[in-house]
């Protein structure tokens, strides 16, 4: 059975980052889109495998675009967005 895929944008802080790190836990692939990734440091690390940041302002289209390309091009799905 192959690993969900969730995006999760906001992922750097307060309810994004709990829930990123609650996904890890039960073993989701997760990307989380935020400007900042500074504190997503300790999931990184504890997760290098199933985690991915991407740097994006979700105001900006192109960025957008960019990210959610980039995770189907890794994990070749995305399977839930949070937003």
């Amino acid at each position: 059975m192959r690993t969900p895929v969730v995006i999760i944008t906001g992922a750097g802080n307060g309810i994004g980052f709990f829930l990123a790190r609650s996904l890890l836990e039960d073993g989701f692939r997760v990307a989380g889109i935020d400007v900042s990734g500074e504190n997503l440091a300790p999931l990184l690390e504890a997760f290098p495998e199933r985690l991915r940041f991407h740097q994006c302002d979700v105001t900006g289209a192109a960025q957008v675009k960019a990210a959610v390309d980039s995770v189907i091009r890794e994990w070749d799905a995305v399977d839930i967005l949070v937003n």
